[in-house]
């Protein structure tokens, strides 16, 4: 680490730390840029996080669809209400026409 540091000093540039650890432990498989040296995440870990956040998008919508199926239900329980109301109002009126 001091080696890269002075190698950089005498060619009149600045390593930053993390440049060093870079050149000193090289890439590794699953180097997550932006989390910091030494967090390598497994695939496992990438997977259920995508697969958490794509299981809360599926939870809301499915909260969603109950909501819009309870209101398909109960639109379709008051248009029965208003169906069986004519369909009395239909049958007092032809009792009311046959002669009796």
């Amino acid at each position: 680490m001091v080696n890269i540091r002075n190698q950089a000093k005498e060619n009149g540039s600045e390593v930053s730390e993390r440049e060093i650890v870079k050149q000193t432990l090289g890439k590794h498989i699953g180097y997550e840029k932006g989390l910091g040296y030494g967090v390598v995440p497994s695939k496992y870990i990438k997977r259920s996080t995508c697969e958490s956040s794509q299981v809360e998008a599926l939870k809301e919508k499915l909260s969603i669809t109950k909501e819009e199926l309870q209101d398909a239900t109960s639109r379709i329980k008051s248009q029965r209400k208003m169906i069986n109301n004519y369909n009395e109002r239909c049958q007092r009126q032809d009792e009311e026409r046959l002669p009796k």
